[in-house]
């Protein structure tokens, strides 16, 4: 038995170790077959060869076969050279298996990595830890809403080798190449099994779709055309909604009373205002048991930032899992360690776990990030920015709207871009733009002690402004002033606090984006900043600018030194 969901094993600790046999057979892959097959990974028909070529060779030595699977099946295999050389390497390769690795699913395994990019070390851990949440149990029936080549229901399928104890495993599968190959792999794993190849957001719900346990990781930035999907909650969507909560909505008709369904979802499904409603929706129904948010990078074939959203009935209260706090320590990052899903399962089903209510999010727009619900747990005693200073929108105008004014030579005014404060916050002032200007500018011209937001750029940027502008410095357009009230508030204390971790994460309740990150007027007045008392906030930035002073000075020390050490060079070598 490779995957055993029956048996949990604990250790000192009390944690359970998830699949063990499985995965260290995936990581001894080095003598396998998958070896082999590497150098075809990339070529036209590669996966279709091989998994066609595997089944081939299973029937033929078994003795028993789906006829048109396997007719199918030789017809792959003879579509071109590439795809007769790989069945001709993997029928050499099986002669060595003895029964027990067909029956167990071994060769399977020794190809999944090749025949599912999706389906690397990290997403083994996954389909590990996702079984593990569902609670697969074996009179179950477990759905895979977009079930590609069968790797997450052929682990089911390989759970239990007893006949008797199969789960019912269902598929849906809108690409008929996949829908075949995942039919030869389920047969290969003697599972109990149907699949059905339809476009899922259009199919009506019926008896086939009703589910115990199901899983949904829905294809990410579907452009769906809403016209023709076949939903039944069709008020909670919009020409913006993101389309992987069409899935999730999709799914949840057919979740049964006791069921319970995992979704692996990016993170941008969980603030995004134009999902605002599902997420109201799915709360106030108690329809959400739990969020993991997984740690960046989780899977070494994507930099997008997912969690795994766990729903079922009646829930009054959700969980929250911070992935990523809870794994900062493990040497190996992401999902790519045994220990990383164990720690996650483990903590999510622990009596102390995080819960929250509607209440924690009612009043930001249902947003379930991280951060924002951080920030709602936040101390409510602290003053919110605009209590503490004055807010000030920049000017709607962008540099090109100044292409007509703009000086060559000196002039009284200077326009400051996003692009012109660097990611430290540092101003270059000499290199400014300098423009003809006007008093219609004026109210846009920053003062010293003002600091600097900007709003709608990759990275949120702050800057002070420490000294006396000599010239009228017009703020432009995404960004936003912010003039401390000078009796309750010091701008450079302020920087350093946006800038500090616990400030970032406060921003980041109340930004939105992930590539361009935006933050509003609104929302900026309604930060809550973390204030000691004015003296303490003055000596915490006068130390700060000694040290920053000092830093500089060694800074320019070392650009002298490199530049006397150039000069050496070329003068002595010649």
């Amino acid at each position: 038995m490779l995957y055993d969901f029956s048996v949990e094993i604990k250790d000192d600790a009390g944690f359970i170790k998830l699949g063990t046999r499985l995965i260290m057979r995936l990581l001894k892959l080095k003598s396998t077959l998958c070896n082999d097959l590497g150098p075809y990974m990339l070529m036209p028909n590669s996966k279709m060869a091989a998994i066609s070529g595997l089944y081939i060779c299973y029937c033929d030595y078994v003795g028993k076969k789906n006829p048109n699977l396997y007719k199918l099946a030789l017809n792959n295999v003879n579509k071109d050279d590439v795809s007769k050389t790989l069945y001709n390497l993997i029928k050499n390769r099986t002669k060595k298996f003895n029964r027990d690795s067909y029956e167990i699913n071994a060769v399977v395994l020794s190809v999944f990595r090749f025949v599912d990019s999706r389906l690397n070390i990290s997403n083994v851990f996954l389909s590990n830890l996702v079984a593990h949440l569902l609670d697969i149990q074996k009179s179950d029936i477990v759905v895979d809403f977009g079930s590609g080549v069968a790797s997450f229901l052929s682990l089911i399928a390989a759970s239990y080798d007893e006949p008797l104890m199969r789960h019912e495993l269902r598929g849906v599968e809108i690409n008929s190449e996949d829908a075949n190959l995942s039919k030869m792999v389920l047969e290969m794993c003697g599972a109990k099994y149907e699949i059905r190849n339809v476009d899922f957001l259009k199919t009506n719900i019926d008896i086939f779709y009703l589910f115990d346990k199901g899983y949904v990781f829905p294809p990410i930035g579907l452009k769906a055309d809403l016209s023709i999907v076949d939903i039944e909650k069709k008020e909670l969507i919009n020409s913006r909604t993101s389309s992987e909560w069409l899935f999730v909505l999709k799914a949840l008709e057919g979740l049964k009373e006791n069921g319970k369904l995992v979704a692996l979802l990016p993170d941008g499904t969980l603030f995004k205002a134009s999902d605002t409603k599902i997420r109201q929706y799915l709360l106030e129904k108690g329809l959400i048991e739990g969020i993991i948010s997984l740690p960046t990078n989780a899977f070494s074939d994507s930099n997008i930032k997912l969690s795994l959203v766990i729903f079922s009935k009646g829930n009054k209260l959700f969980k929250y899992v911070d992935g990523e706090e809870l794994l900062k320590d493990l040497p190996t990052k992401g999902l790519n360690s045994e220990e990383a899903p164990t720690d996650l399962f483990t903590a999510y089903n622990l009596q102390e776990v995080k819960k929250y209510s509607l209440g924690n999010v009612e009043n930001v727009y249902y947003n379930l990030s991280l951060n924002s619900i951080m920030e709602k747990e936040s101390d409510s005693s602290l003053p919110v920015l605009s209590d503490v200073a004055e807010v000030i929108r920049g000017s709607n105008m962008t540099l090109s709207n100044f292409k007509d004014e703009i000086f060559e030579g000196e002039s009284n005014y200077q326009i400051l871009t996003s692009s012109d404060i660097q990611e430290n916050g540092i101003i270059n002032y000499g290199k400014l733009v300098c423009i003809g200007g006007g008093k219609k500018y004026d109210k846009f011209v920053l003062q010293k002690g003002d600091v600097i937001v900007t709003t709608k750029s990759t990275r949120v940027k702050v800057a002070v402004i420490n000294v006396e502008p000599t010239k009228r410095i017009v703020v432009t357009g995404g960004m936003i002033i912010i003039r401390p009230n000078k009796n309750k508030l010091d701008g450079t204390y302020l920087k350093l606090y946006l800038d500090s971790e616990k400030g970032r994460r406060a921003l980041s309740a109340i930004q939105k984006g992930t590539t361009i990150v935006t933050i509003s007027f609104e929302n900026l007045l309604r930060l809550r900043v973390d204030l000691p008392s004015l003296k303490q906030q003055e000596d915490i930035a006068s130390h700060y600018q000694i040290m920053n002073s000092k830093f500089e000075a060694t800074k320019r020390e070392l650009d002298l030194m490199e530049k006397e050490i150039t000069n050496y060079i070329n003068k002595n070598i010649k």
